[in-house]
């Protein structure tokens, strides 16, 4: 009976030191895991905001599945340019060609008003709201409407 309590004690002493080291294997596997989290949160941020603030000249214009970039340089040669101006959070202005088009902006979208009639005194009475998706990186806003798809890059003021 002695011999059956003492082998009881050195069995239960075993699984006292195999759950230590199951704990203390688990304790640092969780360590590992909550680092791994704290540097994927500071590297990759996804509550970092996005500063679209700026103004930004159209570097690329593709219509229709055909690239038009070239022509651009052509264009600004003779003054005429398109720009966007992004005035704060969720506005901004886009210049085409020397009219000013006022817009809004959320997350995939510019909401764009623009002027279809005016009055005698050059006050817009009426207004075409157009939604165009757009994305925004590496300082560069690439704006899709129909088949166009038109590419701005941020100015170095």
């Amino acid at each position: 009976m002695a011999e059956t309590t003492k082998e009881t004690n050195e069995n239960t002493a075993k699984d006292n030191k195999k759950s230590k080291k199951g704990l203390i294997i688990g304790c640092v596997v969780a360590a590992v895991i909550l680092i791994a989290a704290i540097i994927a949160l500071v590297v990759i941020n996804p509550f970092k905001k996005v500063n679209m603030v700026g103004k930004y000249d159209l570097t690329s214009l593709v219509s229709d599945g055909e690239d038009q970039s070239s022509s651009l340089d052509l264009m600004k040669a003779f003054g005429l340019t398109y720009e966007i101006e992004i005035t704060d959070d969720k506005n901004g202005k886009m210049n085409v060609l020397g009219e000013e088009i006022n817009f809004t902006y959320d997350g995939k979208q510019f909401h764009f008003e623009m002027p279809t009639s005016e009055d005698d005194e050059g006050d817009s009475v009426e207004v075409t709201k157009t939604d165009s998706d757009y994305t925004f990186k590496d300082d560069k806003i690439t704006l899709k409407y129909d088949n166009s798809e038109m590419v701005f890059s941020k100015k170095n003021d």
